[in-house]
């Protein structure tokens, strides 16, 4: 069981990593937006919220990939999953590639829930 937490936890790190160290060092090429999704990407790098966002995806990823504080971890990166898939679904109309993001993510918190307890009771 513990194979399996490590790899969902590499798994679901890796984009995140990926993806947020690309919106600090381009190293990949961004896809041309048009629209209303220009429009949304504009105010989100305008106003400083997306470079958060991706700092706090790279420092989510790396703690994943080492192993520290992983039950804290899965419980910081629900909501930004979460805003992935609505971005995706309502703004860009891609393939909510996101989805994948939030069912890893679901397996670690449902691997981790015996730590949650305590919130809830």
């Amino acid at each position: 069981m513990k194979m399996v937490v490590t790899i969902v936890s590499y798994v679901l790190a890796l984009p995140y990593l990926i993806f947020g160290l690309n919106y600090f060092l381009n190293f990949m090429e961004q896809p041309v937006m048009e629209g209303d999704a220009a429009t949304f990407m504009s105010i989100l790098v305008s106003s400083g919220f997306l470079a958060v966002e991706k700092a706090m995806e790279v420092i989510l990823a790396a703690l994943l990939f080492v192993g520290i504080k992983r039950p804290l971890v899965a419980v910081l990166l629900m909501p930004l999953s979460v805003g992935i898939v609505l971005t995706e679904l309502l703004v860009l109309s891609s393939p909510p590639v996101g989805i994948l993001l939030v069912v890893l993510n679901a397996v670690l918190l449902y691997v981790y829930r015996d730590k949650y307890m305590a919130m809830v009771k």
